[in-house]
This record gives structure tokens, sequence and C-alpha cells, in this order.
């Protein structure tokens, strides 16, 4: 939601990326995304991974360790501008969590095939940066010991204070060199079958252990390693570990009358907050490709359809699909642009406990919720709770995000528009060629010479005009005089979409 960039977090969305690259079938031919680089040959996946893989490259000083955060310098959020008229930013300190897992994610990355086959240099880099990173640690560790050289900045990376983060580290080393050293250390460090590694007591796979258990478990089938090399015991324990979650996601799933898998653990005290139905989905998805059954195949499905609008409240909870969106998030792009409208592609929280706090406001409009959502006898039904308003418990980071892509495109790449060729078109409005009247009506319209307009929705925007659902003409009646913006926004039902963007100027008395 805000414009902070966080080592650790990068890290795991790299993870989800280049581990569907590498062990979803089909997933790392999709060449079609829609990005700049579409169509040139490359994975699109692994080219949103390298992306913030160079991101973090840039993360690690001269010893080898990697600092934890990119922040604004003089406050806590940039909350009232966009990036491009950002703060000064500074780095917090260097630590042992995000370290760990920058030499995580730079090693499974140089080490997966396809990567390495297509970003030859890179890969060299990245393994040259993991390497550096991990001799950091090791001086860390033997100089203060595992747990003294820890040091927590904030929530994020410290479920597991560090070990997690360490121990996928010592995994993404073993794959990436095949030296025998790690994987001892990896044992060592992380037994898959201990309860101990569940957050919560409950929540199977959770950042570095499950990334580190997913790795391992694939890797012999994503190429990246021998079988012969891998210890089959700690194999067996890692692979049941991912069935389990799997299992578990499906269980929720067909436990829930709408099939999204909310855990009973938060639902029976009434708990929710960041959940998110296709992140979730993620563990269904990896398990899938072990044991490809159709009941996890089902529960995929009903997951990415309560996400996208198949919920008691027919919301999308994925901004830019849908004919009601929502308008308000937590983005601090959104919050400043000029658009009623957020950018598309952003998940939203699927299940809230409550309205949030809001600055202006406080609890009042929680008070005003009729029944109570605290009530002990007949609450507002939870899965009826939702608003169009600023709430900080469905705000997505980019793990979210690349989790939910991974699941999509596990699907995406078993259709037949998996090859449909596509990058992007170009899109123009035509706007009065005479600067119209104040307060009188404009209509303008939407061309695109390389794709045929027919079958798309238009989402239509305007100075000073709400969002409008339509086709390729659209009018309205501009308010002020001066310069008038106006933007369009096509989209067809297999995922395609074109952008324009136009200005024009009224003439009259000004009110």
């Amino acid at each position: 939601g805000d414009y902070s960039k966080y080592t650790i977090k990068s890290a795991y969305m790299i993870n989800a990326l280049v581990f569907t690259a590498d062990a979803f079938r089909g997933c790392a031919a999709l060449d079609n995304l829609g990005l700049p680089e579409s169509g040139d040959g490359k994975s699109d996946l692994l080219q949103e991974a390298k992306w913030e893989a160079d991101f973090l490259t840039k993360m690690q000083d001269s010893d080898g360790g990697f600092y934890f955060l990119v922040y604004p310098r003089n406050r806590q959020y940039e909350n009232d501008v966009l990036p491009d008229h950002g703060d000064p930013q500074i780095v917090w300190p260097k630590n042992t969590s995000a370290t760990a897992a920058a030499v995580a994610a730079l090693a499974q990355t140089a080490s997966s095939p396809t990567f390495r086959q297509q970003f030859p240099d890179a890969a060299a880099l990245y393994l040259q940066k993991a390497r550096r990173g991990w001799s950091f640690l090791a001086a860390a560790i033997a100089t203060h010991g595992k747990d003294g050289s820890y040091q927590k900045l904030t929530h994020y990376g410290d479920t597991f204070m560090h070990d997690d983060e360490l121990a996928w580290a010592a995994c993404e080393m073993f794959l990436a060199t095949g030296d025998p050293a790690y994987q001892r250390q990896l044992i060592a460090w992380y037994d898959p079958s201990s309860a101990g590694t569940l957050k919560w007591s409950w929540w199977r796979q959770f950042e570095g252990y499950g990334c580190a258990a997913r790795s391992y478990a694939f890797a012999a089938r994503t190429g990246r390693l021998d079988a012969s090399l891998l210890d089959a015991a700690y194999l067996a324990k890692c692979t049941a570990q991912i069935l389990a979650a799997g299992n578990d996601g499906l269980a929720r799933s067909q436990a829930s009358a709408y099939g999204t898998a909310f855990e009973l653990e938060s639902k029976r005290i009434k708990a929710a907050g960041w959940y998110f139905s296709s992140d979730r989905a993620f563990d269904i998805t990896v398990a899938y490709q072990l044991d490809p059954r159709a009941d996890y195949l089902d529960a995929i499905l009903t997951n990415l359809n309560y996400e996208g609008g198949c919920n008691p409240v027919n919301m999308p909870y994925l901004t830019g699909i849908g004919v009601t969106p929502q308008c308000e998030i937590v983005s601090q792009y959104a919050q400043n642009d000029r658009r009623v409208l957020p950018p598309s592609g952003l998940p939203l929280g699927n299940i809230q406990t409550g309205f949030a706090h809001l600055n202006n406001y406080g609890n009042e409009l929680a008070a005003l919720t009729f029944p109570s959502d605290s009530a002990t006898i007949a609450p507002y039904p939870f899965y009826d709770r939702w608003a169009d308003s600023y709430n900080v418990t469905t705000e997505a980071v980019v793990v979210n995000q690349a989790r939910g892509l991974a699941s999509i495109a596990a699907l995406a790449a078993q259709t037949s528009l998996c090859r449909q060729p596509w990058n992007s078109a170009a899109a123009q409005i035509i706007t009065p060629t005479t600067n119209p009247p104040v307060n009188q009506p404009v209509t303008v319209t939407l061309q695109a010479a390389e794709v045929d307009l027919t079958g798309a929705t238009v989402v239509w925007e305007a100075q000073s005009q709400k969002p409008m659902f339509g086709k390729t003409t659209y009018t309205f009646t501009p308010t002020t005089v001066g310069v008038q913006w106006v933007e369009a926004e096509a989209h067809w039902p297999d995922g395609r979409r074109v952008f324009a963007a136009a200005s024009f100027s009224t003439s009259g008395d000004r009110p």
C-alpha cells in the first residue's frame, strides 16, 4: 500500500514468481501477460522476478550484508505525493533475516534452469552476490552465535526470528551449488515435520520455511539438482508438508459455502485481516503439481472465483475487474493520483473483521453498523462485511500479489490462449477539435488501430467525473473552464487491455 521497499518482501515475491516459472506446468512459457517485454521470447514471470532481483542486488553493502528497507528519510509515509515527487530516501540497517532472504532469493533465481538460459549474466551476478551474503551470515553467526546475531527491526521477517530465512538460504545455496555442506546446514536448521515451524501452531509452509520445503521438494523435478544428491528422508518430509498444506487449504475451501480457504482458527474468534483467496490458493496449486487431483483444481478455482466476485457481496477483490469496482483502497499511489479508481491489478483483502479506524471519523462507521460486528448473538454476517472504505486490514503487499498471480498463471498456462501473442497496443482518444463551452455535453471516442475494440469493456474517467463503464464513446459534461483530462482503459474477457489519455480545453466564463 505504501511505497516502502522491504528486502524481505521483495525476496518472497521473487520466490513465488521463480518457483511458479520453474515448477508450474507451462508457466515459464507465458510470454503474453501484457508486460513491455512480452513477446520477446523470454518468460514474463521471470522478467518480473528479475526486475525485483535487480533491486535486491542494489541493497547489498560492501561487507555482503543486505539492508532491511528503503524508507523516507524524514517521515514514516510519503502519504501526499506520487513516487516521481517522492521524498529523499535512506536505508535501514542490515540484519540477518533480510540478508538471508536476499541470499535465498538471488540463489534461487540464479539456479533456475530457464533463468540461467535466458539471463546468463544476471544469473552469474546473482550467485556471486548470494555467496557474499552467505559469508556475511556465517561471520555474524560465528561471532555472535545463531540467536545472538539476529536483530529485530520491525515485525517483517520476525515470525521465527531469522530461523526460517536462514534455512531457506541454506536450501537455495545447496541447490545452486550442489555443495553438501549447505544441505547439512539446512537439515540442522529446519525439520519440516516439527510443529515449531508452523505459525500460530496451524499455518503450514509460512514464509521462509515454506520456501525451503518447496524448493527442496521440487529440486529434481525442476532440473535444479540431480535427485541422487538429495536426502531421501528429508525430501519425503518436505513433500509431506507441501501436501499437508494443500490439504489444509482444500479442507477449508470445501468447508466454506463460497469455496474460499478461510481458516476456522480465525473464523471461530471472528477475526479476519490481510486475507486473500488467490494467495491462499497458492499452497493448493503447489500440491496440485505433485498430485493433480480434481478436488485440488476445484478448490483453486473456487478461491479465484471468490476473489473475482463470486461472494456474498458480489464484489471483486481485485482492482480493474467487475462492474462495481472498489474505489477506496490502501494505496498511496491511488490516494494521490488524479483518478477515482485505483490502478488495476491490486488485490484487496477478501474478508475483514469490520470497519477500520479512520483519521477523520475514528470508529464512527463501526458504531453505525447494525447488528453490531461484535455482537455475541447474531452479529452482522461475517462474509457480508464490506464497504468502499479505507481499511488497512485489506492492504496487500507484493507477496500477496505474486502468490495470487502464481495461482492464476497455473490455470492460464493450461488454456488455449496461453500462446496468444500479446504485448500491448496503441490507443488514442479523439477529443473535440475546438474548445467546447463549459457545462455542455462533450463526446469523446476511443480508437485502437491495432486491435478490434468490439467486445471490449471500456472504463472511462474524466476530470471531476465519476468513473463510467461503457463502450468506445463517452459523453460527459465538464464543469470547469480550462484544460480537461480524460482517460480510458479497455479490456477484453481474455485479459488483454489497452490504455489511453488525452486532454482538451473548455471555454466560457469561470463560475
